[in-house]
C-alpha cells in the first residue's frame, strides 16, 4: 500500500524528500521529457535528492536539451544524459534502446511516462498503428522489453513505472478492432461503457473517437503493468498510476474551451503535486511487495475487471510482442 500521508495535494517535492534513498546514486530514465511537462518536473524533483544519472528522452532532441539545461543549471553536478526517442516508431525505439544498451551501469528506475493525448482525428503511426495505441502503449512495450536487460542488472530495488490514465475507464482493450479500422461487429466486452462516457462528457460510439483511442491505449498500459508484473516476480516491481489532470502541453490536441469544462470537473493539479503519485509509484519502497499496483492521488487502488483479468493481460501481451515484432 502507498504511504497514507500522501494525497491528492501532495506536492512532488515531500516524496523525493520523504524517499530519497530510493533515489540516491541510482540511474533514472525518464520519456517524455520536454519543457513546462510533467517529466521535466520529475526530473528536476529527482535531481534534488542526488541520483548518480538522468537519462531523459524525447521525440525532439532540441527540446530534451532544453530540459537539460534547466536541470542542468539546477544541479550542476548531475550527469544528465539525452536520448532521442520517438515512441510512435518502432525504428527510433529500437535505435534508443540500441544506445541506452550501450550505456556502462544498470538502469535502476524507467519511468514511462511519455503520451498523446485527444488526437482530433485518427492518425496512424509510421508503422500503421493508431496513434494513442502507438505511443501510449506500444512504444513503452517495445522500449522496456528491448532495455530489460539493463534494468535487470540493477542491484539495488529495480523498478518499472508506467504512467496511465484513469481514463482507461472509457474503454477495454478492443481486440476486435484496436486499430479502429470500422469493424462491423464489437463485442459488448470490448465497447465502450456508455455510462462513464457520460460521466466523463464524452460522446460513445464505436468508430473512431479521440477519448475512447485514448482510453484503450491506457488500459493496454495497465495490462501491461500487470503482465510485466508477473513475468517480472521477485526481481523487478512494476508499477502504473494516473498522475490526475494537470495544466500541460498533453492537452494541446483539445480545445481550450473543451479543456475548461474538464477542468471545471476535474479540477488540475499543478506540475509538482501532478508528479506526486509518479514518484511515489517510482520510489515508495513498501509497493516492492505490491507489483502490478495502480495508483491515484498516491494510494493504491483497484482498476475494472477488464485492466486486470489476467488472462486479458496475457491476451493483450501476446498481441503487443506479435505487432511489435519481439519474442518477449
Amino acid at each position: 500500500m502507498g504511504s497514507q500521508e500522501f494525497n491528492s495535494k501532495t506536492d512532488g517535492s515531500e516524496v523525493v524528500q520523504k524517499f530519497s534513498s530510493s533515489v540516491k546514486d541510482k540511474t533514472i530514465l525518464v520519456t517524455g521529457v520536454g519543457p513546462n511537462g510533467l517529466g521535466e518536473t520529475l526530473c528536476l524533483l529527482l535531481a534534488s535528492e542526488q541520483p548518480a544519472r538522468l537519462v531523459i528522452s524525447g521525440r525532439s532532441l532540441d527540446k530534451v536539451g532544453a530540459s537539460a539545461k534547466i536541470i542542468k543549471d539546477a544541479h550542476p553536478k548531475l550527469e544528465v544524459v539525452p536520448l532521442k526517442l520517438d515512441l510512435a516508431s518502432l525504428e527510433s525505439i529500437r535505435s534508443a534502446a540500441d544506445e541506452v544498451n550501450q550505456y556502462d551501469g544498470a538502469i535502476d528506475i524507467l519511468i514511462n511516462n511519455a503520451g498523446v493525448m485527444n488526437i482530433p482525428e485518427r492518425q496512424l503511426s509510421k508503422d500503421g498503428i493508431e496513434m494513442h495505441l502507438a505511443t501510449n502503449h506500444l512504444g513503452p512495450f517495445a522500449f522496456t522489453n528491448l532495455i530489460l536487460p539493463k534494468i535487470l542488472a540493477s542491484s539495488k530495488s529495480p523498478r518499472v513505472v508506467n504512467v496511465v490514465s484513469n481514463g482507461y475507464a472509457l474503454s477495454p482493450f478492443r481486440f476486435s478492432d484496436w486499430n479502429f479500422d470500422g469493424k462491423a461487429t464489437i463485442p459488448e466486452e470490448e465497447q465502450p461503457p456508455k455510462k462513464t462516457c457520460e460521466m466523463f462528457g464524452v460522446p460513445w460510439g464505436l468508430d473512431y473517437l479521440p477519448s475512447i483511442a485514448y482510453g484503450q491505449s491506457k488500459t493496454a498500459g495497465i495490462l501491461f503493468t500487470k503482465e510485466l508484473a508477473k513475468k517480472l516476480e521477485g526481481k523487478v516491481t512494476v508499477t502504473c498510476l494516473n498522475p490526475g489532470a494537470i495544466d500541460t502541453d498533453l492537452w494541446r490536441q483539445m480545445p481550450r474551451e473543451m479543456v475548461e469544462k474538464v477542468f471545471a470537473v476535474m479540477p488540475p493539479k499543478s506540475r509538482p503535486q501532478g508528479a506526486s503519485t509518479p514518484l511515489v509509484a517510482a520510489l515508495d519502497p513498501s509497493l516492492t511487495g505490491d507489483s502490478g499496483a495502480y495508483l491515484n492521488d498516491c494510494q493504491v487502488e483497484d482498476v475494472a475487471e477488464w485492466a486486470k483479468d489476467p488472462k486479458i493481460a496475457q491476451r493483450c501481451w501476446a498481441w503487443s510482442a506479435q505487432t511489435a515484432g519481439l519474442q518477449v
